[in-house]
């Protein structure tokens, strides 16, 4: 199927380094809630890194992105979350709401994809990642009035290591940033026994097994550091996730329950939601910007479920499907 094909809405957008990018977003699948994002025109050599500030579930947390699932980026398909489950596939918040409505946010997270492939990218974001941790400590002392608890970083809001490469080049940027403390879901554990189940990326399941098994071989290297957490996201439809991985020091974090329950492993509910049911019961959602300043809230960089390897090194989380 060519973008001709297609139903679609064509944007002139200019993408953050000032050149001319077009955005072809394809509504095909609009039942579905799923869009394909098709885009063209990006000069390679220009781009620069773009780093995300945080929203009233993540706090200040600076965040990178790449498109979620896969795009096309000048007639070629990219996948970059080769792991996704049918259930992910089907309700992913990074390919509707914002994230699909935006002409923005699928060209700076195509830039951030092309920088990625770079040569430059390790230093490239040991440079970004050091600026933006000292911009987020004067936000903290602006908003809060206090400096952070921990230098934080998260991977990942929309998109999913998408090769072994590309997850050794994060290895050695949290090595170069041992005071970050570094955390990432990933569905790269889940392995397909049916061609079906990735036709929508064309490939086979045994090629994207393949590259499943590779990516994993560098997580778990990376899972390893003290300053990074891989936690293995989980649904309905994925099943558990193999013991051997929670024995190794992976965690668990699935969507409305996790399996590790029921081998008896602790487990807890994302401390935002739980508190933002208590807190913000009766009042309007404009109220949970003044709840997260109050205290009453936990954002993620006040929480440490997910990332926090000294106080929380064994706990699964779970949320709410989202």
């Amino acid at each position: 199927m060519s973008i001709d094909d297609l139903n679609y809405r064509h944007v002139e957008t200019k993408n953050i380094s000032g050149d001319v990018a077009t955005e072809v977003i394809s509504d095909e699948d609009e039942k579905a809630q799923h869009i394909l994002f098709y885009v063209k025109g990006i000069d390679e050599s220009k781009v620069r890194v773009f780093i995300s500030r945080g929203n009233t579930k993540l706090g200040l947390l600076p965040n990178f992105n790449l498109p979620a699932r896969s795009f096309m980026l000048n007639g070629q398909r990219v996948v970059t979350c080769p792991g996704a489950s049918l259930l992910c596939r089907k309700v992913c918040y990074a390919q509707k709401g914002q994230y699909a409505h935006s002409n923005v946010i699928p060209l700076e997270y195509t830039v951030n994809y092309l920088v990625s492939l770079r040569d430059d990218f390790v230093p490239t974001m040991v440079k970004a990642i050091t600026d933006a941790e000292d911009q987020n400590e004067k936000l903290w002392i602006s908003t809060y009035h206090k400096r952070p608890q921990a230098k934080l970083f998260r991977l990942h809001t929309s998109g999913d290591f998408y090769s072994a490469e590309y997850a050794r080049k994060w290895l050695e940027i949290a090595k170069a940033l041992p005071d970050v403390h570094f955390y990432a879901y990933t569905k790269a554990w889940i392995r397909f026994k049916n061609d079906e189940d990735v036709a929508d990326i064309e490939m086979t399941a045994d090629e994207v097994n393949a590259i499943n098994d590779k990516i994993m071989d560098v997580l778990k290297e990376i899972n390893a550091l003290p300053n990074f957490q891989i936690l293995l996201s989980t649904d309905g439809t994925t099943g558990p996730v193999p013991r051997e991985l929670l024995d190794e020091g992976f965690k668990e974090a699935g969507i409305d329950f996790a399996y590790a329950a029921l081998e008896n492993r602790p487990v807890a509910k994302c401390l935002y939601q739980t508190t933002q049911e208590v807190h913000l019961k009766g009042k309007g959602a404009d109220k949970i910007e003044d709840l997260i300043k109050e205290g009453k809230i936990f954002t993620c960089d006040r929480c440490g479920f997910c990332w926090d390897k000294t106080r929380y090194k064994d706990l699964n989380v779970f949320f709410k499907e989202h």
